[in-house]
């Protein structure tokens, strides 16, 4: 596979909720492949760690979703949940 290809892949398999085996027919390799890819390109695509916590009036923005924390109408108990 082509580098452009890789990334694709790699990008692809942390962005989405998919899996090796589903991956593999999308992109037409088996599955074997995806995993070995994904392993070593992985971790030279993702972001280095934080290097500090963050303080109390700092905004954390997680996989793209602003998730409100304490804002209880937002954040509603799922007890409350009609089916």
């Amino acid at each position: 596979m082509s580098l452009k290809d890789r990334v694709l892949l790699v990008a692809m398999y942390c962005r989405t909720n998919l899996s090796v085996p589903q991956l593999a027919p999308l992109l037409g390799i088996p599955t074997a492949v995806v995993g070995r890819i994904a392993k070593q390109h992985g971790p030279l695509l993702t972001l280095a760690p934080a290097k500090r916590r963050p303080g109390t009036g700092d905004v954390l923005v997680v996989v793209g979703t602003l998730a409100p924390t304490q804002d209880r109408p937002a954040a509603a108990s799922p007890k409350n949940h009609r089916y």
